[in-house]
């Protein structure tokens, strides 16, 4: 039986898989102190070698933001997809991300550039997913909500018990 314990840090949630075979933490939220992290973790019952797995959904870095530190206090492997590893290589968001954004996140975002938390320390991801990606949002929502979820854990918002606003979308 898995378990999913959200880690609520204000504009991202990383969350905790717990699962027979372990504990993988998805996401790090945006630059900052590990701590609150291995609070939440400890609030749960787990110590930092607990966590068997870092997974990263991808390369901006208030999902990146803290998995170096996170790395080196738990000793657990890093998974990102092969298209974002650049982006923690480099510890920034990836060039061109604002494509199709209203003017006013396109200058909040400019503006968040001046920022610390648009830099991350960068790093060599341990493991590189290959697999193919649909970045058709639309079907992706179709194909979770084929998987009859009761709830969907997402890095910003949620969880989400009410699925019907995406079955409308979808």
């Amino acid at each position: 039986m898995s378990e999913v314990v959200p880690i609520p840090l204000g504009y991202v949630n990383p969350f905790l898989v717990r699962g027979e075979e372990g504990t993988a933490l998805v996401d790090s939220g945006s630059p900052g102190r590990v701590e609150q992290i291995l609070d939440k973790m400890a609030q749960a019952g787990l110590s930092p070698q607990d966590i068997h797995l870092i997974l990263l959904t991808h390369g901006y870095t208030d999902h990146f933001g803290r998995a170096l530190a996170l790395r080196e206090r738990t000793g657990a492997p890093i998974a990102i997809h092969a298209l974002d590893a650049e982006a923690v290589r480099r510890g920034s968001n990836p060039p061109g991300g604002d494509r199709g954004r209203t003017w006013f996140v396109r200058l909040m975002r400019w503006l968040l550039h001046l920022l610390p938390m648009d830099c991350a320390p960068a790093f060599e991801p341990d493991l590189l997913l290959e697999e193919e990606l649909d970045l058709r949002p639309r079907e992706n929502v179709r194909r979770i909500i084929a998987l009859n979820p009761r709830t969907i854990y997402a890095s910003h918002g949620g969880p989400f018990h009410d699925l019907s606003p995406l079955l409308e979308q979808a």
